[in-house]
């Protein structure tokens, strides 16, 4: 029994060894990287870099990929995904700024309330309504039958931060504190 035992064993590890030894040529991920990324660069357009979120001057901007079966759902799943990132951003930005003003001002400001607290954390919902699509690109996808969708989404900074005091109106005295503070610059 232990002989027919170590002949099987030895039969599956020669056969796992044979497996993984070929002929075949095989090309290094870097390279297939490098083809990826230099494909890429030259088929995005212009006005689109990376996706990242940008706070510039009087504007913030977004910018997102997404695939679709085609172009349509693309630049649709695109503008999606910028716009939520934007939000994310500006809620994680309004946090920043708030902890920051509360080190600034004290807890006299009433930035540390919960009331105020949970009505700043539902203000970034605002942000869908004064963001707008401003630029959309698609293209095909190599060796596929979907599309690669860009956006741009922005927002203009004053009317957020307009509207957003309007929702926050019944914490007033906190939102003017905040909205009034040295760290709010950095918003």
């Amino acid at each position: 029994m232990n002989r027919l035992f170590s002949l099987l064993t030895i039969i599956v590890v020669a056969s796992a060894f044979a497996g993984c030894s070929s002929t075949s040529q095989t090309v290094s991920p870097s390279a297939n990287a490098q083809n990826d990324v230099s494909a890429e660069s030259q088929s995005t357009p212009t006005w689109f870099n990376k996706e990242e979120v940008a706070f510039e001057g009087s504007t913030i901007s977004s910018y997102a990929t997404a695939i679709g079966p085609d172009s349509v759902s693309a630049v649709s799943k695109a503008v999606e995904r910028a716009s939520v990132l934007l939000r994310q951003s500006v809620s994680n930005r309004l946090e920043s700024v708030r902890n920051d003003a509360l080190k600034e001002l004290g807890s006299d400001s009433g930035l540390d309330t919960p009331g105020f607290l949970i009505a700043l954390r539902k203000a970034d919902r605002v942000v869908n309504e004064v963001a707008n699509s401003s630029q959309t690109n698609t293209q095909g996808v190599e060796g596929q039958s979907s599309s690669l969708g860009f956006a741009e989404v922005q927002a203009d900074r004053a009317e957020l931060i307009e509207r957003m005091g309007e929702q926050l109106s019944a914490h007033q005295e906190a939102w003017n504190s905040l909205v009034n503070s040295d760290a709010f610059s950095s918003f």
